[in-house]
């Protein structure tokens, strides 16, 4: 599992590897089961530095970035409406939230519509 490559990405941590040891016993007992990506998530607790990325971390000129300019600082990736990814250091109080709504594809396009800070995408998070 963390050292399995899919669809040519390796994800080296211990969620994927769980999911796909799961489809991997599920098939070498002959039923029928397939591993779907998901976005690689990593939380980092170390001398008190709390760290938290999610997803994808490097923009396309067509994604939406909304971050915030002072610690504790927070950084979101938007495409087509949808989180894609974030990276929370300082406070990833957030991060279950986070990682929830980029694996169910949440829909912050109303929220887009506007200028929204990072403040009122949390407020949105805790909410939805």
């Amino acid at each position: 599992g963390d050292c399995a490559e899919h669809a040519g990405l390796l994800y080296g941590t211990w969620a994927p590897s769980q999911a796909q040891g799961a489809v991997a016993g599920a098939s070498a007992a002959g039923l029928p089961a397939a591993f779907h990506a998901i976005p690689r998530a990593h939380t980092l607790k170390v001398l008190g530095v709390e760290l938290f990325s999610v997803g994808t971390i490097h923009p396309l000129p067509s994604s939406r970035v909304i971050e915030s300019g002072a610690e504790p600082y927070a950084w979101f990736h938007f495409e087509d409406g949808l989180l894609t990814g974030a990276i929370l250091l300082g406070d990833a109080s957030l991060s279950a939230r986070v990682k929830k709504a980029v694996e169910s594809h949440l829909n912050f396009s109303k929220l887009l519509e506007g200028t929204p800070t990072v403040a009122e995408i949390g407020q949105f998070l805790q909410e939805n």
